[in-house]
């Protein structure tokens, strides 16, 4: 009886324990940044990716396709063996590296980095950005899970090269949790956003 008596008291305990308490900054920060797009309250998030097309001027850039490449090349170090690495704004301290060529990742963070707050960790604000740029580019709308920690070093390199041969593709994909499938389909739709840069990247 007491051992039924202590589940009971477990089962009551554990939704109070595990329930949503307001306010609760990092998440509602988050929250408005996913849902308000305009007026009172708004980051302002939504209004570089409107429309879809929209860039720095005559740039032959699109904010939406670099929010995406930038969050690609972060998460890239992410290991699924060890379950290390991921979308950690790491890339903040990698943009120097062969592989992350361009402007387009220092123009990311800087916008992110005006819209962050210090209530929400800069990874889960980048998530944010390119799940709302997706959405506003006619895409999927991807559930958020918020709790990103920001990482505070750079990751490993090895982000997949296009001179690459399509072996280590396969391999640097598997890595990061992708099959071959799934590789095709994030190189061939993840480029049907637009332009990044027009000097660096071809």
């Amino acid at each position: 009886m007491k051992s039924i008596s202590l589940l009971l008291a477990l089962y009551l305990f554990q939704p109070a324990a595990l329930a949503y308490i307001w306010p609760n900054p990092p998440i509602d920060g988050l929250e408005d940044a996913y849902t308000i797009s305009s007026g009172f309250g708004a980051l302002g998030i939504v209004d570089d990716v409107t429309p879809c097309t929209l860039g720095p001027a005559g740039s032959g850039r699109q904010t939406s396709a670099e929010w995406l490449r930038t969050a690609y090349h972060d998460m890239a170090t992410y290991d699924s063996a060890t379950g290390l690495g991921g979308l950690d704004a790491s890339i903040g301290f990698e943009t120097n590296r062969p592989e992350n060529m361009g402007t387009a990742f220092n123009t990311t963070m800087s916008f992110f980095n005006v819209t962050q707050t210090n209530h929400m960790s800069f990874s889960d604000i980048l998530a944010v950005g390119v799940i709302l740029a997706i959405k506003n580019c006619g895409g999927p709308s991807i559930p958020f899970r918020p709790g990103r920690i920001d990482a505070t070093e750079a990751g490993p390199s090895g982000v997949p090269q296009p001179t690459e041969s399509l072996e280590t593709h396969i391999s640097e994909f598997a890595r990061q949790g992708f099959n071959a499938t799934e590789m095709i389909g994030l190189v061939a739709c993840g480029h049907t956003l637009g332009g990044v840069h027009q000097v660096d990247f071809c």
